[in-house]
């Protein structure tokens, strides 16, 4: 299967990660941006973690953000 994920916020921008059933990330936003793209290489149930970083993290900022996700074969 293919997962695709995008990430639509507001500033201060958080930011996500995707993690696997077996606890490896895949993607950091924080280095790669705000669009996930990958053939998923094991079955289970991957997580998705959202979060703030640096002074926005720091300071307790939060941010509005809509995820949108799309599997296909």
């Amino acid at each position: 299967q293919m997962m695709h994920i995008g990430m639509n916020s507001q500033w201060p921008h958080p930011f996500f990660n995707v993690i696997t059933p077996d606890n490896h990330a895949i993607f950091n936003g924080s280095m790669s941006g705000d669009i996930f793209e990958q053939r998923l290489g094991v079955s289970g149930k991957y997580t998705v973690r959202v979060y703030q970083m640096g002074g926005a993290r720091d300071e307790g900022k939060t941010s509005a953000y809509a995820l949108t996700f799309k599997i296909t074969d």
